[in-house]
């Protein structure tokens, strides 16, 4: 009989005669000897079993009665011993998968079951991890298949995305609610006479707290701090701001007494404003006693200021309405000395026949003069456009009349003005101001004509 060799797993043997079929036997032994460097590399343990059914099927290869019934027998025999080691391999596999997976949920669940909002969350993880544990243990020795493995490795995978999205909830929840309680803080740090720029400080904060975002790279613990850190530098903010607001005040304080003192010294001396230096000098001691309180607030700083400028204000008010009834009682004299002055001009001329026409206008404007200055209501400017009137009047009559040699005496000139006496030249007052009047053209005390 013919023999041939034959190549099994590691060594050369005789074998039974090719007539007989080895091709599902080869196939089925080339599928045993790979499994076979698996179960030596990773489960030793297995090695007896694969090595038992290995050496049973190549015994019968090796017997030469052997039929082709028993070769195919033997074939069956040992994939079927293979089919159930690849899966006690694959089980295991699966165990190996299992065991990583729960020692992750394990990390989690230990990351997470201290934080007082979680406790829900890592009691539920803890019930799956668990059962995982129990799996593993029970398929000690073989005792599950990998199916029932992965249902387990499954349901963990389930739970513990579950139990990462219940955080990542309680996460926003806590997260919201933090931002709320954080904005109340901010709101509490107000103070009644907080100035408008600590108001825009918490505007600003409570702003900056709403749009923080969670920061899922850090911890609940980390992104509640962050939110506590907006309200910790507004309070450094606002004492800063305040401390500014206090010094600005006091500033304007100072220099509102500084003014008010000027304005004291210029008019304490004067005997026509005694009551009134007596009563802005009042202010301004009340206002230096509110600067020199070291507790005084800035609203009290505030409202001294304020109080000391009406003071001021007030008393410049009633010096400037002493100053313009002298100025009015100062207009009524030029007035009513410019009244005479024309009047007697008119004594020289009315009874002139050549000059009748002018002294009936030089008349007529002495009269209408004369309301003025015996009307009582009558302002400084009516005053003082009465006396350029009547200046004007006079001079338009000197001039008609051909001139006269007292005509300046009329007015006395102050200013330099050479007192020419063939010019016609007069003096009148206007809001405190010298005017001339010569030759019919109206020039200020300077020299310039005004048109």
């Amino acid at each position: 009989m013919n023999y041939g060799f034959k190549e099994f797993g590691l060594g050369v043997r005789l074998v039974r005669p090719y007539s007989l079929c080895f091709e599902e036997y080869d196939s089925i032994m080339s599928e045993a000897q790979t499994l076979k460097v698996t179960i030596i590399n990773h489960y030793k343990d297995l090695s007896d079993q694969i090595n038992a059914a290995i050496q049973d099927a190549e015994q019968v290869a090796a017997n030469s009665n052997a039929t082709q019934k028993q070769l195919d027998a033997a074939a069956r025999k040992l994939a079927a011993q293979i089919a159930k080691l690849e899966a006690k391999v694959e089980a295991r596999k699966s165990l190996a998968l299992l065991q990583n997976e729960v020692q992750e949920a394990r990390g989690y669940y230990n990351a997470i079951k201290d934080i007082s909002e979680y406790q829900e969350v890592a009691a539920v993880l803890l019930d799956s991890i668990q059962y995982a544990e129990w799996v593993i243990k029970m398929s000690a020795g073989d005792n599950h298949t990998k199916e029932y493995i992965d249902e387990s490795r499954d349901k963990l995978a389930t739970d513990l995305a579950k139990a990462k999205a219940d955080v990542a909830a309680v996460n926003a929840l806590v997260f919201a609610e933090e931002k709320t309680a954080q904005k109340a803080a901010a709101d509490s740090l107000a103070k009644a006479d907080d100035s408008a720029a600590c108001d825009q400080l918490i505007k600003k904060a409570k702003a900056d707290i709403d749009a923080l975002a969670y920061d899922t790279i850090k911890t609940l613990a980390e992104n509640k701090a962050a939110l506590q850190a907006i309200v910790t530098r507004l309070e450094q903010d606002l004492k800063a701001q305040r401390a500014a607001d206090l010094k600005k005040s006091k500033d304007a304080l100072t220099a509102g007494i500084a003014d008010a003192t000027t304005f004291y010294n210029e008019i304490k001396d004067t005997t026509d404003y005694a009551d009134i230096a007596a009563e802005l000098n009042d202010a301004i001691v009340a206002a230096q006693a509110v600067l020199d309180d070291s507790d005084a607030t800035r609203i009290q700083l505030d409202k001294a200021t304020e109080t000391l400028k009406a003071a001021e204000d007030k008393a410049k008010e009633e010096v400037a309405k002493i100053e313009a009834a002298k100025l009015l009682e100062e207009s009524k004299q030029t007035l009513t000395d410019s009244i005479a002055a024309a009047l007697n001009f008119l004594d020289e001329i009315k009874d002139n026949e050549e000059y009748a026409d002018i002294a009936a206008e030089l008349q007529a404007e002495i009269e209408a003069v004369q309301a003025i200055l015996d009307n009582p209501e009558s302002t400084q400017e009516e005053i003082d456009s009465a006396i350029e009137r009547i200046a004007k009047a006079a001079a338009k009559a000197r001039q008609s009349a051909g001139g006269h040699e007292g005509i300046e005496e009329i007015f006395k000139s102050s200013t330099a003005w050479p007192i020419d006496r063939n010019s016609q030249i007069f003096k009148f007052f206007r809001a405190g101001q010298l005017y001339i009047i010569r030759n019919g053209k109206t020039y200020t005390a300077t020299g310039a004509e005004v048109r």
